[in-house]
């Protein structure tokens, strides 16, 4: 509470929730956005509603609620894999920052796989990305 929102987004998601937030702040129009958040054994999806509030002669802020909407076992099969078969070209692992799935970067295409190994424990040599799934459904318009 009482933060700036936006610092606390990691990496490549900053900007779209820069935009996101401060699409609500300006208009003040409520916006609402689902995302994925997820442990190695069970898949989350959760809705977030985002509104913007202001008292008098007070700056607007913004209430952001979020909401599980779906829990289930994951329903891909586990994949086991040697952490130096995940390594690209940099040798680092690259894992997806919405849903986690890990690169594989020998694959000759655009491949992530659930690893819930790297999940539970995720290792220190990561480096974030965004597949393309998530990119597609969180990013384009």
């Amino acid at each position: 509470m009482g933060c700036n929102v936006v610092e606390v987004v990691p990496g490549h998601p900053q900007p779209f929730y820069s935009e996101f937030y401060g699409g609500v702040l300006h208009s003040g129009a409520s916006a609402d956005r689902l995302y994925e958040c997820s442990s190695d054994t069970i898949f989350r999806r959760f809705h977030m509603h985002v509104e913007r509030k202001k008292l008098p002669n007070q700056p607007p802020w913004l209430i952001v609620m979020n909401s599980l909407v779906l829990e289930q076992p994951h329903q891909s099969p586990e994949v086991q894999l040697n952490k130096e078969e995940l390594r690209g070209e940099n040798g680092l692992i690259t894992m997806c920052c919405h849903c986690r799935r890990t690169k594989m970067p020998n694959a000759g295409r655009d491949l992530w796989l659930w690893i819930p190994e790297l999940v539970r424990k995720m290792p220190l040599e990561v480096s974030h990305g965004i597949c393309s799934v998530c990119f597609y459904f969180y990013y384009e318009r």
